[in-house]
């Protein structure tokens, strides 16, 4: 076991290197498979298992030591399968439904972490023929979306015109009522978003869009326009805003007590205040951040031969994910706003 802090010397870093050679050799695993996994790069992960990797190799070590321990339980073992029935997501699933009976647009905007592209999905599966798109940098123009939407609606036709696929898209649509839940919506191009509006109001598509409080610059920008984007929008959910405005926290003990649960973990008390605590931070990662500490604390507490996840298990896997500048910056800012409340 390496030390939580504090610099490695080479014999510890020499045992990483084995051991994770090891590991990789009983599981039949290539350095490509491993570089897909960690995201080190296979030259990287070559160098390393040589000893000749011109980087930071305490760092790589005590990442590939992480990911073996982690890989050894089933990475994907514990991870929550649905989305949490929270104040957050109910607010969210209240929107989606407003969205969906009166045929409008809708916007839910907040930070990373707060299970909007769950709930998203989860809302997927309850509306029948609703259509989920999650936007990458390269889905963010008028083009890919055309190209997105109509591969999931299946319209096809010879001509290569946006403007005459758009029009198959509103003909093949027009009094559906589908319901379209546009996931990173703050990546999108202002023509993109045109060509959603259109959609919308041709279609009698109802819309939400979910993404960070940069969206609100999106649709804000169309000063040309004079407003026809953002009038659109009936429900609008700001996640930390109203927070901010009702004084109430993103989570409360019990919601994350009743996460953990999904995970098959079991939290001592105090271990679940410090996790509601870290929730409640703003831009500190919420339950997505949350899930990724809870996992590394289970492998703790379960190498102690115990398996409920105490105080000190919580502060030892922060440690030993941000490192020991990142635990001290995160227990500077919860003790900041124990001042603040």
């Amino acid at each position: 076991m390496l030390p939580e802090t504090g610099p490695l010397n080479d014999e510890q870093i020499d045992y990483v290197r084995r051991s994770v050679r090891s590991f990789m050799q009983s599981k039949e695993l290539t350095l490509k498979q491993v570089n897909k996994e960690t995201g080190r790069g296979e030259s990287s992960l070559s160098q390393f298992f040589n000893a000749n990797y011109a980087g930071d190799n305490e760092r790589l070590a005590r990442d590939l030591f992480r990911w073996m321990r982690v890989r050894e339980e089933g990475h994907r073992a514990g991870m929550p399968t649905g989305f949490v029935r929270t104040r957050v997501a109910d607010h969210m699933l209240n929107l989606i439904h407003g969205v969906y009976r009166t045929g409008t647009m809708g916007a839910i905007l907040g930070p990373s972490g707060i299970s909007k592209s769950i709930v998203c999905k989860a809302a997927e599966a309850m509306f029948p023929g609703a259509v989920y798109i999650e936007l990458t940098s390269a889905q963010r123009t008028a083009g890919a979306i055309i190209r997105h939407l109509a591969e999931a609606h299946k319209v096809r036709g010879r001509s290569k015109s946006q403007d005459v696929v758009v029009t198959s898209l509103i003909e093949a649509l027009k009094g559906s009522n589908r319901l379209h839940l546009i996931d990173e919506a703050h990546m999108l191009s202002k023509q993109a978003l045109l060509i959603l509006r259109d959609l919308h109001k041709q279609a009698g598509l109802p819309m939400v869009f979910v993404g960070t409080r940069d969206f609100f610059d999106v649709i804000n920008d169309f000063t040309e326009f004079h407003g026809q984007i953002s009038r659109l929008f009936s429900f609008t959910y700001n996640v930390t805003e109203e927070c901010n405005e009702t004084g109430d926290p993103l989570y409360t003990v019990d919601e994350v007590v009743k996460f953990a649960k999904t995970m098959q973990l079991r939290l001592a008390g105090d271990a679940a205040e410090f996790i509601t605590e870290l929730c409640n931070i703003p831009g500190w990662g919420a339950l997505g951040k949350a899930s990724m500490v809870l996992l590394t604390a289970k492998l703790i507490a379960q190498s102690q031969r115990t398996e409920t996840i105490e105080l000190k298990h919580v502060q030892r896997a922060l440690r030993e994910m941000a490192g020991a500048t990142g635990f001290q910056q995160t227990t500077l800012k919860l003790s900041r706003k124990a001042k603040v409340a």
